[in-house]
């Protein structure tokens, strides 16, 4: 990863030339060869890729005339040349585990040559004496891994006559053993970047799978081990052992699995805590494809659910939290919300669905208490009629779900319900009514999954039974229906023409990792019964806040939750690079749909207010519901989303498609000019602090630290 963006890059050379392709995702690459190279080249031999001078960056070691001649990342006027008379390519590590990079090389007339911590200014040179002849190859590795002897490399080296081993007989420094386990990414963890720091001392290593080792001098510990793994999520721990720490606790480098991007969240002040509600906007993901070629048309608004007991009145105002605290960019452009006044022993639901166009019509729905299923029976054999009886935070889970690259997706499964044919003989309307939450996929998955054989990804599908020539088989209604497009979330599926009033048994099969709540079918129609009105936002205060902690759930049907009150000790990720809107206040920027919008990074949050004076008074045989309605989109920086590096390019909501065609841009009018001026002023936070001594150093000096800060009520 030449230029440290989390993706791959390639170099080739050869007798041909040198090039340097850096990878823009999605299959496309740049010539970045002259940033690294300048009018040089890599030679003929393959390279050494190493971090040899510790600032983060990675440098290339090649062959060049009488010696070796470095180039530095990002610098090609930092180059090095060093005389040299090698037999063979260069070999980096770090041999003597002081934590500095070596190179050596094979010689003639000894073991081998080398230079000792090559990124210093003055490298120490070091001959290996032994043996006669010129070695044809070497190879530099522990080969003793005796936990109770102290950790020593070992140099192999293959003649003619045979292969030598040449140890260290009373190793002077000491080093860590290190063993990751991905569970996201590839089960080696290959493409992951280590780092350590101790004290001063700084290394990084592409983790290329196996056991590795990092030198730490005469430490016993290093203050920071941290990894970064391909998919782009971090973990950092301090005051790591020197020796095996691995092998003493093995959670110590399996991969966390978790969600680094779906949407953004809101919370809504109850009247005694800031409730997690969901996460929204998740209809509206760009860049995100479900497989090579095929990219998800991302939808633009949506209405959220709150129920009357999740939002009260605080000092006069409704108030809602609006957080970015995943990896990635919400472009909000629109935020209102609605109360709904329905009569007593109604429910009142939004269609909360995602589903590929045509995407669903933003009518809510309004019906009498919906028939609980009088039987459920899972594809497993069991009984979940009781689960699905009512939304209660218990799921039926017929499903055996699938982990790692294809986290999100499940076998095949399918739950089928019968409900009283009594109750829907005579009904007008029938509407399935199905409450539950997706555990989100991501661009990685979809695209595994599209490269993996007789393993798809299909959303629920609705099916009835029919007689073909006696027999009875199941039909799907038409194409799947989609999913609830977040955690525990309504859609409303209408039946009418479908469902057999005298015999009203369906399934709704799947192979998504979905939790039903509850499956219930409304009767009748109630819609318009329901009274409205709107409240504009009188505050909207954009500000840093962090990160909330997750709420530790009992159990695995559970979704993840959040605590508005705690935050994590630590930044999560960092915020893509680009420009971001202004902190304080940003009202103005809600008021219409005209992208002109809020532009929020990772661990930004938005204060929403509403003057709860202009509420109407509850009158009696009705309750209070409320809807927000949003209009914005939100991109992640997972590896396989398309153009989403930065926070450029802006979305626009006459785009189509995103990324969108070439004939097409962002509105460049006076307007907008003015509201990029006037507005996108804040650029990206880097909110972890770098490892390396130069680029830390770079940090402190830039104050470029995240600041906790409180909206100003």
């Amino acid at each position: 990863d030449f230029d440290a963006d989390h993706d791959l890059d390639f170099l080739v050379g050869g007798k041909g030339g040198t090039l340097l392709a850096s990878s823009l995702r999605g299959g496309k690459f740049e010539d970045a060869t002259q940033s690294l190279f300048g009018d040089g080249s890599a030679g003929e031999q393959e390279p050494c890729l190493e971090d040899f001078d510790g600032d983060g960056l990675v440098d290339v070691l090649h062959r060049d005339g009488s010696g070796f001649r470095m180039r530095k990342g990002g610098a090609p006027e930092g180059d090095h040349h060093f005389i040299a008379s090698p037999n063979g390519p260069p070999i980096s590590g770090d041999f003597d585990l002081d934590g500095l990079v070596d190179v050596i090389w094979s010689a003639e007339d000894r073991v081998a040559s080398g230079l000792l911590g090559i990124g210093n200014k003055e490298p120490l040179p070091l001959n290996i004496s032994g043996g006669t002849g010129t070695s044809t190859d070497l190879l530099v590795a522990e080969m003793d891994r005796n936990q109770n002897k102290p950790i020593a490399l070992e140099i192999l080296r293959l003649q003619e006559k045979g292969l030598e081993i040449w140890h260290d007989p009373a190793p002077k420094n000491k080093a860590m053993r290190l063993r990751y386990v991905g569970k996201k990414d590839n089960p080696d963890g290959i493409g992951a970047v280590v780092e350590l720091r101790k004290g001063a001392l700084y290394r990084r290593l592409f983790y290329r799978g196996g056991t590795q080792l990092l030198g730490l001098g005469k430490a016993d510990y290093a203050d920071v081990l941290r990894i970064t793994w391909p998919n782009g999520v971090v973990r950092t721990d301090l005051d790591i052992e020197a020796g095996d720490p691995f092998a003493l606790d093995l959670t110590l480098g399996e991969q966390t699995e978790g969600l680094i991007g779906s949407c953004p969240f809101l919370y809504s002040w109850n009247g005694e805590e800031c409730e997690f509600i969901s996460d929204v906007l998740g209809i509206t993901p760009l860049g995100l494809p479900m497989g090579p070629g095929m990219l998800v048309p991302p939808d633009h608004d949506e209405y959220v659910l709150v129920r009357g007991d999740q939002l009260q009145p605080k000092d006069g105002f409704y108030e809602l939290q609006f957080t970015e605290e995943l990896r990635e960019v919400t472009y909000l452009d629109r935020a209102e919300l609605l109360i709904v006044d329905h009569p007593e022993g109604t429910e009142f639901k939004p269609n909360e669905r995602f589903s590929f166009p045509p995407f669903p019509t933003p009518e809510p729905h309004l019906f009498d208490t919906p028939l609980a299923p009088t039987s459920a029976t899972g594809s497993d054999g069991k009984d979940w009629t009781a689960a699905l009886a009512a939304t209660d935070d218990e799921h039926a889970a017929p499903m055996r779900t699938l982990k790692g690259q294809y986290l999100g997706l499940s076998d095949p499964h399918w739950l089928e319900l019968d409900f009283d044919e009594e109750q829907t003989k005579d009904a007008e309307r029938l509407r399935l009514v199905c409450t539950g939450w997706f555990y989100w996929t991501d661009a990685s998955v979809n695209m595994a999954t599209a490269r993996t054989p007789n393993l798809d990804f299909v959303p629920p599908t609705i099916l009835v039974p029919v007689q073909t020539n006696g027999v009875e088989v199941w039909q799907p209604i038409g194409p799947p229906v989609g999913f609830p497009a977040g955690k525990t979330k309504t859609m409303v599926i209408d039946l009418t023409d479908f469902l057999n009033r005298e015999d009203p048994r369906l399934r709704i099969q799947s192979t998504l990792t979905l939790y039903w709540d509850s499956l219930r079918l409304a009767l009748g129609d109630r819609d318009g019964d329901q009274r409205v009105t709107r409240l504009e936002a009188v505050e909207a205060e954009l500000w840093h806040r962090g990160f909330s902690a997750p709420i530790e759930m009992c159990l695995t049907d559970q979704p993840e939750r959040f605590d508005f009150e705690v935050l994590t000790k630590a930044a999560r990720w960092n915020q893509h690079p680009g420009m971001y809107t202004r902190y304080g206040d940003t009202l103005p920027l809600l008021e219409s749909i005209d992208d002109r919008y809020i532009i929020m990074g990772s661990g930004d949050a938005l204060t929403l207010r509403f003057d709860a004076s202009e509420a109407p008074a509850l009158q009696p045989g009705f309750v209070r519901d409320y809807l927000v309605f949003l209009d914005g989109w939100a991109k992640d920086r997972d590896p396989n989303s398309v153009q989403a590096l930065e926070v450029e390019p802006l979305p626009f909501h006459g785009m189509g498609s995103y990324p969108y065609p070439a004939e097409l841009s962002f509105p460049d009018d006076e307007e907008h000019q003015r509201w990029r001026e006037e507005w996108n002023t804040r650029p990206a936070r880097r909110l972890m602090p770098p490892l390396s001594g130069e680029a830390l150093s770079d940090w402190f000096a830039a104050k470029d630290l995240p600041a906790l800060a409180t909206p100003k009520r």
